[in-house]
């Protein structure tokens, strides 16, 4: 794989200010869709006119593609067509179909607007994000929820079920609710760690794109901050993560890559044994997720795991939903706490399921030659399937799609 040369807006070698801060307010809206503060800030439905105004200007007017001229704008109309026909015999709406359509968009655009830069400036926001909230879930655990109590009226706040939910969200979110985990930016830990644990592949798997120092403080920062969210899903996916990466061809990491990697594993595990915080960790992060996990009637792995007998109870009754019912009976069926996957599937049907995912991992298939450089990302993606209720996260196919798009000649 050959890195492309020119950006693609810009081909001077110097790109203006403003076009950075654009590009970088861009990215930050993409990793907003997958649950911060900002579209629910600006209202979820004019957030995604937003979108849909400037991904179709740079796609349709500047970049005048067609269906002829790029396989992913072909892709994004098959897709939406197969969608409309769920639209019409379901519940599914216009504003969910084109919820997915706006993710997709808005990936593309992003990364093609500056391939070259693309990945660096991705980074750089999640690792600031993770820095923010590094020191901000430490100082809560230190000095308790209340120390922060003069800031929280200041901030935008977000409701479920009628009550007051979270504080925060553009940079931070302080929830009550998850008042021992680092959800960062995000309203829950699951959905933080899906972004820290793609951040976290690439800069194992796609270290030769970026500068040493920058991706040695990027593995050792996304690592520590991965496990303070004591989520479930983001262990699975650092176990995924270290098993492909250890897989990985010698002649394609850098020895000091593997050096600072394996060093901050170990240093993570020796803290973990030998200090109280540590083994105070072991105990309510991974003994409790482990035993609420196998005992299937607690805590959110019950729900989920009772919620997927019901997805199949649903199959073996009605096979005809598998064409798809849309999200409103979804929810009358109270399948709502179901894994995104089998939730997606529901909801889209079958055929526009397998087009999205067909698609991408065909992406996987042709932007990485390497097989554990493929495997991660579809492992990665079939956990937070499984692991969360919201599976069109944009970071799973940023990650999915990047190589297809920035590092392959179209």
């Amino acid at each position: 794989m050959q890195y492309i040369k020119k950006s693609t807006v810009s081909h001077h070698r110097k790109e203006s200010k403003i076009f950075i801060a654009f590009h970088y307010f861009l990215i930050y809206c993409a990793i907003s869709f997958g649950g911060m503060a900002l579209p629910a800030y600006i209202g979820n439905d004019l957030f995604q006119v937003f979108i849909l105004t400037i991904c179709g200007i740079y796609i349709f007017l500047y970049k005048k593609e067609t269906l002829f001229t790029s396989r992913f704008i072909l892709f994004l109309a098959v897709l939406f067509i197969s969608m409309l026909v769920t639209v019409f015999f379901s519940t599914l709406s216009i504003g969910s179909t084109l919820s997915i359509i706006c993710t997709l968009m808005i990936i593309y655009t992003t990364i093609h607007i500056d391939k070259r830069n693309f990945l660096k400036r991705f980074l750089n926001i999640i690792f600031i994000l993770a820095i923010i909230s590094f020191f901000l879930y430490s100082a809560t655990l230190l000095f308790g929820f209340s120390a922060f109590s003069p800031l929280l009226p200041f901030l935008s706040t977000s409701s479920s079920n009628y009550e007051l939910y979270s504080y925060g969200g553009f940079l931070y979110r302080f929830v009550p609710l998850h008042i021992g985990r680092n959800c960062g930016p995000f309203g829950e830990p699951g959905q933080y760690q899906c972004i820290l644990a793609v951040a976290l592949y690439f800069s194992l798997f796609k270290a030769r794109l970026l500068r040493k120092q920058d991706r040695i403080k990027y593995i050792i920062v996304f690592t520590i901050v991965l496990l303070t969210t004591q989520s479930t899903s983001g262990y699975i996916s650092l176990c995924i993560i270290i098993i492909c990466f250890a897989q990985y061809p010698s002649s394609k990491i850098s020895p000091k890559i593997k050096k600072y990697f394996t060093a901050t594993i170990i240093t993570i595990v020796l803290f973990i044994i030998i200090t109280p915080l540590g083994r105070d960790f072991i105990t309510t992060a991974v003994f409790n997720k482990i035993y609420g996990a196998i005992n299937l009637s607690q805590g959110t792995a019950g729900a989920r795991t009772q919620s997927i007998q019901d997805f199949f109870t649903e199959i073996e009754k009605e096979p005809l939903s598998l064409m798809g019912i849309g999200y409103d009976e979804i929810h009358r069926l109270k399948l709502d706490a179901c894994a995104g996957l089998p939730i997606l599937l529901l909801a889209i049907g079958i055929l526009p399921f397998s087009i999205l995912f067909g698609f991408t991992f065909w992406c996987l298939h042709k932007g990485n030659k390497n097989k554990w450089e493929m495997l991660c990302p579809i492992l990665l993606i079939i956990n937070m399937g499984l692991g969360q209720p919201h599976i069109m996260n944009p970071g799973l196919f940023i990650m999915a799609f990047y190589s297809f798009l920035a590092l392959k000649k179209q």
